[in-house]
């Protein structure tokens, strides 16, 4: 069966989640019979130019799928909204819509409505994370919608942990420090995030005798962290394999990337989550059955305490291991929903 795909992110190769997550969606579809004739990157789709071109390719198949990631929340830029009105235009035409693998955080009035313009029986939806199900059922109670665990759980790969010798890592004996995508961007409130963080590993430091290690293959504001913390930064020029490989070596992990987390979820990795761009970590944080609250991203400086305590506890061997058990838990749960997906898509093929 031919389709096309919307929002394929394979070629960001400095963002592990995107190029990572498509990689395996592309796959599920192939395993189900699903032959991408074209695609388009969400970054293409602002070119009037290219994007005519890419609605000729609508014009030729049937089902169109649209990879929705994290694009559909409150945000000053177009992004979000050109996926919407994409989708609105394709369901026009009469074709089948899959909006999978998404998150759902929309806000304002204008959003809302204009995502109201895909509502159809032609629109097939599925999210990622309970909290953009419950944001979707609040707005649009009369569409069906079902709960999708993100694509990358799907990973079936054993990490390549020769990383580590590359990188003079020793396994258990360091803990990992992310960013997030909610730091230094207009359509946030300013947070001095890099005198934060740094604060933040000088108190760290103080209980604990793991390296700090800091995770970002391209956010520069951690490069300054790590800078002025004297700290080493890896990630830049790595892979997501590569990544997949320190977590399997890291004992902790701090970080409000989703993707990133959820690699460290594979790994058993226990994890501290901090709020992001929209309701994403909340959502997965519930999904994996974390213990810990989810720090607010604001909020910061004020949540030093909570996360010595994180620390603290997974340092007892005890706890420790019941939390890795919880996540391997968690995580066999997240696969096996995430077959619900072929069911999903098998029955609409079937019935057309």
């Amino acid at each position: 069966m031919n389709c096309i795909l919307f929002n394929d992110t394979r070629s960001q190769k400095g963002n592990w989640g995107c190029e990572a997550t498509t990689v395996h969606f592309i796959g599920v579809l192939g395993k189900m019979g699903y032959r991408i004739q074209s695609s388009l990157t969400l970054h293409d789709s602002y070119c009037p130019k290219k994007l005519k071109t890419f609605m000729s390719d609508v014009k030729k198949v049937s089902y169109v799928f649209v990879n929705g990631e994290g694009s559909l929340y409150d945000q000053n830029d177009c992004k979000g909204r050109v996926m919407i009105k994409f989708m609105g235009s394709c369901i026009q035409m009469g074709k089948t819509v899959f909006l999978l693998n998404s998150g759902y955080d929309l806000k304002s009035k204008s959003d809302i409505a204009l995502f109201q313009r895909c509502i159809s029986p032609k629109f097939k939806v599925l999210l990622r994370e309970p909290f953009s199900l419950r944001n979707f059922q609040k707005h649009y109670p009369a569409h069906p919608v079902g709960l999708q665990p993100d694509v990358l759980f799907g990973l079936n790969e054993t990490p390549r942990t020769e990383i580590l010798s590359k990188l003079s890592l020793s396994p258990g004996r360091y803990l990992l420090l992310a960013g997030n995508s909610n730091y230094y961007r207009p359509d946030r409130p300013h947070f001095p995030a890099v005198e934060v963080y740094v604060k933040l590993i000088k108190e760290i430091e103080r209980y604990t005798s793991l390296e700090i290690v800091i995770l970002s293959p391209d956010m520069s504001w951690m490069f300054e962290v790590a800078k002025k913390a004297g700290k080493r930064c890896i990630g830049r020029g790595l892979s997501w394999r590569d990544a997949f490989g320190i977590f399997s070596g890291a004992k902790m992990y701090i970080s409000g990337r989703y993707h990133p987390s959820i690699l460290a979820a594979l790994a058993a990795v226990p994890t501290q989550m901090i709020s992001a761009n929209h309701c994403k970590m909340n959502g997965l944080n519930e999904l994996l059955g974390n213990p810990q609250p989810v720090i607010d991203s604001h909020s910061l400086d004020k949540s030093f305490h909570l996360i010595k305590e994180f620390i603290q506890k997974n340092e007892d061997p005890k706890v420790y291991e019941t939390n890795r058990v919880s996540i391997r838990e968690h995580v066999e749960r997240c696969k096996n929903q995430l077959k619900e997906m072929s069911k999903f898509i098998e029955w609409e093929d079937h019935s057309t």
